[in-house]
């Protein structure tokens, strides 16, 4: 089973503290580094949370997590089987959790774009472009969002990020009803793509991985995190 946590990053003045408790002195320098305090926050609500879920789900201290970097950045734990990607944009958060499988997990809000077709002949496909193309201008905010946060969810599931090409492969997205990855070089078959719903006006998605082990899509539950996870000793 996939767990897909959602996260409101708009925490209370304490609860951002006690995030910020349990992140790492990198971590910590990483936050401080933005200049918008309301950019601090979030980073620091998104990463304090994600200790927490995962430091729950081991049943392990979350001060005491250690991550590495794979080549192209995708964080990992080291020697464990577990499984996580993290997305945040507006004030929300997506935090993916599995086991044995690799994945990867997208969110945007929905929101009008005046470039939106302009940025999509510069990064969606040409069978995508051709199917946006279609679409009124209703629909197009919706459409377009769908269209980059499976593609997101894809590369980052492969863990290669940015540095493979969005046009590389095509996704389904609105109006068809299916989520799917239609065409990919890297065996689209062995992925399996999912819409996902984590609150009004946004949009997100996640990859899975098929693996000899666990070779069908998997089971997925949407989890709301509340601060009042927390253990009281935080």
């Amino acid at each position: 089973m996939i767990v897909v946590w959602v996260i409101n990053l708009t925490q209370s003045p304490f609860t951002l503290q006690r995030l910020r408790h349990v992140l790492s002195p990198e971590e910590r320098a990483r936050a401080d580094r933005f200049v918008r305090e309301n950019s601090q926050s979030q980073f620091t609500v998104a990463h304090g949370a994600l200790r927490h879920i995962l430091g729950t789900t081991l049943g392990a201290d979350p001060h005491t997590l250690h991550f590495t970097e794979q080549s192209y950045g995708k964080p990992s734990l080291p020697g464990n089987p577990l499984r996580f990607n993290l997305s945040h944009a507006g004030n929300l958060a997506l935090l993916a959790v599995g086991y044995g499988r690799e994945l990867g997990v997208d969110i945007e809000p929905i929101r009008s774009l005046p470039d939106a077709r302009n940025l999509a002949q510069r990064f969606f496909s040409p069978a995508e472009n051709a199917n946006l193309r279609k679409v009124g201008p209703t629909n197009l905010p919706r459409a377009f969002f769908e269209c980059w946060t499976r593609k997101e969810a894809f590369i980052k599931a492969i863990g290669q990020g940015l540095s493979y090409p969005l046009h590389n492969f095509d996704v389904t997205f609105y109006p068809d009803p299916q989520a799917r990855i239609t065409t990919a070089p890297e065996h689209h078959d062995h992925w399996s793509l999912h819409n996902l719903a984590p609150a009004p006006d946004y949009c997100g998605a996640l990859v899975v991985e098929h693996t000899q082990a666990a070779p069908g899509p998997p089971q997925i539950q949407l989890r709301r995190w509340e601060s009042s996870d927390l253990p009281n000793n935080t």
